[in-house]
C-alpha cells in the first residue's frame, strides 16, 4: 500500500514538473519578447530624436538664409521647411507603425508558444492521470 502511495506522489510529482517546466518556458519566452520590444523602442525613441535633431538645425540655417532673402523667398523657404515637417512627421509614423507590428508579431508568438507549452502541459497531465489510473485498475485487479 505504501508503494501505491509512493507511485501517486512521483506522478503528481511529475505532472507539477512538467508543469512548471512549461510554465518557466513560457516565462523565459515573454521575458525575451518584453526585453526586444523594449530595444526596439528605445532604437526607434533615438532614432526619432537624431532626426529632430537635425530638422532643427537645419530649419535654423534655412531660418538664417531667409532672413536675407527677399518676402519671395522668405515664402518659398517656409514651404520647404512644411515639406520637410511633412515628410518627418510620415517617417515617425511609418517607424512607430512598424514598431507596433514588430511588438504585435512578438506578441501573437508568445501566444503560440505558450499556447503550445499549455498544451503539451495538457497532454502529460493527461498521460500522467492515464498511467495512474492503470495503476489503480492494475492494483485493484491484483487485490481481488
Amino acid at each position: 500500500m505504501a508503494t501505491k502511495t509512493n507511485d501517486l506522489k512521483t506522478t503528481k510529482d511529475a505532472g507539477r514538473e512538467a508543469a512548471d517546466k512549461a510554465s518557466d518556458k513560457a516565462r523565459e519566452a515573454a521575458d525575451k519578447v518584453s526585453d526586444k520590444a523594449s530595444d526596439v523602442a528605445d532604437k526607434v525613441r533615438d532614432k526619432a530624436s537624431d532626426v529632430a535633431d537635425k530638422v532643427r538645425d537645419k530649419a535654423s540655417d534655412v531660418a538664417d538664409k531667409a532672413r536675407d532673402k527677399s518676402g519671395d523667398a522668405r515664402d518659398k523657404t517656409k514651404d520647404v521647411a512644411s515639406d520637410v515637417a511633412g515628410k518627418v512627421r510620415d517617417k515617425a509614423g511609418d517607424a512607430w507603425d512598424k514598431t507596433k507590428d514588430i511588438a504585435s508579431d512578438v506578441a501573437d508568438k508568445v501566444r503560440d508558444k505558450a499556447g503550445d507549452a499549455w498544451d503539451k502541459t495538457k497532454d502529460v497531465a493527461s498521460d500522467v492521470a492515464d498511467k495512474v489510473r492503470d495503476t489503480a485498475r492494475e492494483a485493484k485487479r491484483k487485490i481481488d
